[in-house]
């Protein structure tokens, strides 16, 4: 079952976590749905403003790997 992120300040303290290896970013037309790819679960985190989930982006690390839907 996935775990729910529900803020931005804990988001950008999962993706500092050493287990998580990837994300799937989900667009739809009012949200963007980040899918991250733990050790042991899958934790998600919901976005409704797009303009901030572009700035989001820029800041996830460099070796991961980023599948867009």
């Amino acid at each position: 079952m996935p775990k729910k992120i529900a803020s931005v300040a804990a988001f950008t303290e999962m993706v500092k976590r050493k287990d998580i290896t990837g994300v799937t970013i989900k667009k739809n037309a009012d949200s963007v749905k980040y899918k991250l790819r733990g050790g042991k679960y899958l934790y998600t985190f919901v976005l409704n403003d797009v303009s901030r989930a572009a700035k989001i982006r820029k800041h996830l690390p460099e070796g991961w790997k980023i599948h867009d839907i």
